[in-house]
């Protein structure tokens, strides 16, 4: 999959381009660093540019310096140069043009010009005079109707790069992205929907529903809508929260690491109306109960560790915990807290 990507980015980059330029693209065209590492991440990003090198597709610059990153590559590069003569009409361009269709893009690249790629342009020029008298569908129903394919529009897909190629929006499709609705749990016990809960994790959700319908809250959090947020899907799925009563106060806990942290931190970012907060107590039952600590994998990033403590109102031995596991790369997961925990500090009196 990353091979894919660094190609369709080739395509469209200019003739000389940095490694970390193209790295950061690549990891733009997955939703978190997560899925990027699972890929194959820096290694298989590594593997693929030396093939490509081999390939001849792509060629190191002369005095050149080294990349920072393990094993190390060079930093500049170009891609290797073909002559290619246009192979669409002038009539086309004017054609395409006049429909409002920017195809600056294939002028540049004649590479381009294929007659699979006209046809699409073809069926845009149809579709458009339409748009006023269509009703809004979603993005797969009319990407199936268009191009034969329902995941084609989809953001990794060739579609999405077609559609900034051409200057056109899913709104010029008259078609909506909808997300995935995440899992939810209200509680039997509650009658309203003021508090909401994300986890991250699953064994968390399964541990927490059950603290609550024993307990009827989890360290003093009156929880009326539990949420399993799935790591970084809870991103997509979201916009989902207003129809499970659009929570006054909606609290978020996850892993001890820069995922669940960063996690915490996008959703805070790109939805700022809502009233997002970190479980404080459950942050604080997890350094209070963990056996062990583990490596972390990701980007530990100063930026978003100051900002997920300036969120927390918490005592100064926490934020030094957190503090610490981040200056040894170590993490706690949500599983450092289970049910046997939850019910002996009931017992102990800490719940």
């Amino acid at each position: 999959m990353i091979r894919d990507t660094i190609i369709n980015i080739l395509v469209e980059t200019k003739n000389k381009f940095t490694i970390n330029e193209l790295e950061d693209k690549v990891m733009q065209k997955f939703s978190s660093l997560d899925k990027y590492d699972r890929a194959g991440g820096y290694l298989g990003f590594y593997q693929i540019v030396q093939s490509l090198h081999e390939e001849g597709e792509i060629i190191p610059l002369k005095a050149n310096e080294e990349s920072s990153k393990v094993p190390s590559l060079p930093l500049k590069w170009k891609k290797r140069t073909n002559e290619v003569s246009q192979s669409w009409s002038d009539l086309q361009f004017v054609r395409a043009e006049a429909g409002n269709l920017n195809v600056a893009f294939y002028k540049r690249h004649p590479e381009m010009q294929t007659e699979l790629e006209w046809g699409r342009i073809e069926t845009v020029l149809q579709f458009l005079p339409t748009r006023d008298s269509r009703i809004y569908i979603s993005k797969e129903e009319r990407s199936y109707e268009l191009f034969g394919q329902e995941k084609w529009l989809d953001k990794k897909e060739d579609g999405d790069r077609f559609l900034k190629r051409i200057g056109i929006t899913l709104e010029d499709f008259r078609a909506k992205s909808y997300g995935e609705p995440f899992v939810f749990w209200q509680n039997p016990l509650s009658n309203s929907s003021k508090q909401a809960l994300i986890v991250e994790n699953l064994s968390a959700f399964h541990t927490i529903k059950r603290a609550l319908i024993t307990f009827n809250h989890i360290y003093n959090l009156q929880v009326d809508v539990l949420i399993y947020g799935e790591g970084y899907h809870i991103m997509r799925s979201f916009p989902f929260i207003d129809e499970v009563g659009a929570p006054e106060k909606i609290y978020y806990a996850g892993d001890l690491d820069p995922h669940g942290l960063s996690i915490l931190i996008d959703l805070c970012k790109n939805y700022p109306e809502y009233p997002l907060l970190p479980a404080e107590n459950l942050y604080r039952a997890m350094i209070r109960n963990h056996s062990q600590t583990t490596p972390a994998n990701g980007e530990f990033l100063t930026t978003v560790l100051q900002d997920f403590l300036s969120r927390l109102k918490t005592d100064e031995e926490t934020t030094r915990a957190i503090k610490d596991l981040w200056d040894c790369k170590r993490r706690i997961p949500q599983e450092a807290v289970n049910f046997e925990t939850i019910s002996k500090e009931c017992n102990d009196g800490y719940i």
